[in-house]
């Protein structure tokens, strides 16, 4: 609530003021400024995500505390919650973190992903690969399959899908969301597609659901031909197997 996050602000220069008068209260650290940057970051307050940064760059400014991940993670997020582009702000991540290749920014850049979807995502996730700090490529290629299945793009999100059965992080939600894409689109390969995701599930690591069951017998049935009916029956013995 911007009433709130406000509120933490003010909260936070409050007891900054007081810890650099050396009195008896203690100093705010990095998780304070998290709070408030989380604050603004929830807020819906269309200038929300300018409020985070401002606040980010308050604690760069300050020689005794060093941001993290989530300092910045948390800003990227604000501008992607508001369809804002969050490129500045993961470079300027990217060369903080540039000498400590522990740190994990994974979740930086599937958030800026998120923020600059309407750019080339592709080649935002191929940058992404190949830096040092990115320790998930299951976390971008899932981000990659969302994106485009929110363009309504599927074959550019099977190929998200399919680097993810490669890797073995593929999980029965990616799969249910790829089958639930070609059940609502008018693609006259929707049956066939839908049901050869739904046969690359491997059981019982990977257990197909209910849903997406009826979903794959639910485009069979719609073609109503004599062989679209014999893999709808093929589909539902297949379900009473499972």
């Amino acid at each position: 609530v911007y009433g709130a996050a406000a509120a933490a602000e003010d909260v936070l220069i409050r007891v900054s003021e007081r810890s650099s008068l050396q009195d008896s209260s203690p100093p705010p650290n990095t998780t304070s400024f998290n709070l408030v940057i989380s604050a603004w970051s929830n807020s819906p307050e269309h200038q929300g995500a300018v409020r985070a940064k401002q606040i980010l760059d308050l604690l760069l400014n300050l020689n005794e505390l060093d941001a993290d991940v989530i300092s910045f993670g948390t800003v990227i997020h604000a501008f992607g919650r508001r369809r804002q582009s969050a490129r500045d702000v993961l470079d300027q991540a990217v060369g903080y973190f540039k000498d400590n290749q522990d740190v994990d920014m994974t979740q930086c850049w599937v958030g800026a992903c998120y923020a600059d979807e309407a750019t080339h995502v592709d080649k935002f996730i191929e940058e992404a690969l190949q830096q040092p700090n990115v320790k998930s490529t299951a976390a971008l290629h899932r981000a990659g399959v969302e994106i485009w299945l929110k363009r309504s793009d599927i074959a550019k999100a099977e190929r998200h899908l399919s680097i993810l059965m490669k890797t073995g992080t593929v999980t029965v939600k990616d799969i249910h969301d790829i089958v639930a894409a070609w059940y609502k689109s008018r693609d006259p390969r929707a049956a066939l597609n839908a049901t050869k995701w739904l046969e690359r599930c491997e059981m019982p690591i990977l257990m197909p659901t209910v849903p997406m069951f009826k979903m794959c017998i639910k485009l069979w049935m719609r073609r109503d031909t004599l062989p679209a009916v014999r893999q709808a029956h093929n589909l539902v013995k297949l379900a009473e197997s499972c």
